[in-house]
Parts: C-alpha cells; sequence; structure tokens
C-alpha cells in the first residue's frame, strides 16, 4: 500500500490491477477538479487507462 501511496502519480511504471486502478482514478478526480482539456483528457485515456471501468467512466465524465 504505501508503494502506491508514494507512486501514484508515475503511470509509466504501472505493474498490477490495483495500481492501474489508483493512476485512473487519480486522473479522472484530478482532471474534474483541474479543469483538463478535451485533448488532454482523450490523450490519457488513449495511452493510460486499460479497465473497462476507466474508459467508461472517463467517457461518461468527460463526454469523450
Amino acid at each position: 500500500m504505501a508503494y502506491l501511496v508514494r507512486h501514484h502519480h508515475s503511470p509509466e511504471q504501472i505493474d498490477g490491477i490495483d495500481y492501474q486502478i489508483l493512476i485512473e482514478a487519480d486522473y479522472i478526480v484530478n482532471a474534474s477538479e483541474s479543469g483538463y482539456s478535451q485533448q488532454a483528457i482523450r490523450s490519457f485515456m488513449e495511452h493510460t487507462i486499460k479497465t473497462a471501468a476507466g474508459i467508461r467512466l472517463t467517457k461518461t465524465a468527460f463526454g469523450v
């Protein structure tokens, strides 16, 4: 758990489903709170989000 907390802003080091889910959830929250551009959200979704739930939530929340 401590590893996940320390590295949750490092998507290039994803090595398990728990880490993948944390990265996706963190990004979705940050994008919502910080008003990320549609292009930034689309790019992250295409390159980093891997779970069906993450893709579905991102599409629903941001209309991409």
